[in-house]
């Protein structure tokens, strides 16, 4: 058994999705969130931006006596995985290689998409690790707007709909499944859908990392034996509309205990 915290960190109020999931499937754990909403978003930053930003997340989790580390961001796994796995020793769970997991399992599927911010898509790190020949990446889409749009409560809206309608209308009949590289993304999960159609499957990668997190830990006998975890909610900066958006994801915003902290070092 192991009483410690998981750590997880995002940019922003992504990766709350990603919490949700985890707190599902192991609702005795102490969780330790980090949200760098100050820098947010790391979507359209350089890649050595990027890394330093997601190094010093990762730096303040490991000082909170974590466990291991769930990297809830699409741009930091995509761009800083690497570089994190050498700055510790700490197991590392991503939403990028959990996304890859979750495709293998799909049957029936070959053309795939991915939709992401600029600095997942252009990275092409899907296509880097998408080695096997069963599955052929058609197209990869950067959708900016995504994001604001979730975050301003944009969800299942007309807005967010024409939006997906412009962004992946015309790739409906070229893809069985498209992976939502984005945290914000399974928000507008509707959206999504009716721009590219019931017979497509979206991935959420956060579906399967928490199941992967959760085999680990009892695999490995490094769970907690707590009935109820605790979370302790870090932030780099709270805006007036913080507790709505947190409510988009979590639902119970009332019950957050906001704690503020800086990264700058």
């Amino acid at each position: 058994m192991n009483r410690k915290p998981i750590g997880i960190f995002d940019s922003g109020l992504g990766g709350l999705s990603v919490l949700k999931k985890i707190q599902q499937q192991l609702p005795g754990e102490d969780i330790v969130y980090l949200g760098d909403t100050a820098r947010v978003p790391y979507g359209t930053r350089s890649k050595k931006t990027i890394e330093r930003f997601s190094i010093q997340c990762a730096r303040f989790l490991v000082d909170k006596g974590v466990k291991c580390i769930v990297i809830a961001c699409n741009t930091s796994s995509s761009n800083a995985l690497e570089i994190i796995k050498k700055q510790t020793s700490l197991p590392i769970f991503d939403v990028v290689n959990s996304s890859i997991e979750a495709l293998k399992e799909l049957k029936s599927v070959k053309n795939i998409g991915v939709i992401g911010t600029s600095a997942t898509v252009n990275s092409h790190i899907h296509r880097k690790l998408i080695n096997f020949r069963k599955f052929k990446i058609v197209f990869e889409i950067p959708c900016p707007l995504f994001v604001p749009l979730v975050e301003n409560g944009e969800i299942e809206s007309k807005i967010t709909d024409l939006v997906a309608h412009k962004y992946l209308s015309k790739k409906r009949d070229k893809v069985q499944a498209v992976i939502m590289a984005c945290t914000h993304f399974p928000i507008i999960k509707k959206s999504i859908k009716k721009a590219l159609g019931e017979k497509v499957t979206l991935i959420d990668p956060a579906e399967k990392l928490s199941l992967s997190l959760k085999e680990y830990l009892l695999k490995n006998n490094f769970e907690s034996d707590r009935n109820n975890g605790k979370l302790t909610f870090y932030v780099t900066d709270i805006s007036s509309t913080f507790k709505d958006t947190a409510s988009v994801f979590l639902g119970k915003h009332s019950q957050l205990k906001i704690r503020k902290t800086s990264l700058d070092n």
